[in-house]
C-alpha cells in the first residue's frame, strides 16, 4: 500500500495513506517552519513509500532560499527584526 510521510530537517511526521492529507500536513509544516526561523539547510520533503518507509521516494520538497526581490525593498534588520535577510521557499517537484 502506498503511504505518505513528511520530513524535516529536524523532523519527520507520522505515516499518511492519504496523499491529500499529507500534502496538507506538508503545506502547514512549511508555514510552521518559516513562522518558527529557518537556516540555510532547512528544508520539508514529502515522502511516499511502498515498502513501509523501508525505502521511500521524494514526491516534493521545499527549500529555503532568500528572497531576494524583498530584500530589494528592505532587510529583517531595517524593519528592526533581528534575522539577517528574508527567505521563502523554492519547491521542487520530484518526476
Amino acid at each position: 500500500m502506498e503511504k505518505y510521510r513528511v520530513d524535516t530537517d529536524t523532523w519527520s511526521s507520522g505515516e499518511y495513506t492519504s496523499r491529500e492529507k499529507a500534502e496538507a500536513v506538508y503545506e502547514y509544516y512549511k508555514d510552521q517552519k518559516m513562522a518558527d526561523g529557518v537556516s540555510e539547510e532547512s528544508y520539508v520533503e514529502l515522502v511516499r513509500s511502498m515498502d513501509d518507509f523501508e525505502g521511500g521516494e521524494v514526491v516534493k520538497r521545499a527549500n529555503v532560499v532568500m528572497d531576494e526581490e524583498k530584500m530589494k525593498i528592505s532587510t529583517p534588520k531595517d524593519d528592526g527584526l533581528e534575522w539577517d535577510y528574508w527567505a521563502k521557499w523554492q519547491e521542487e517537484i520530484m518526476p
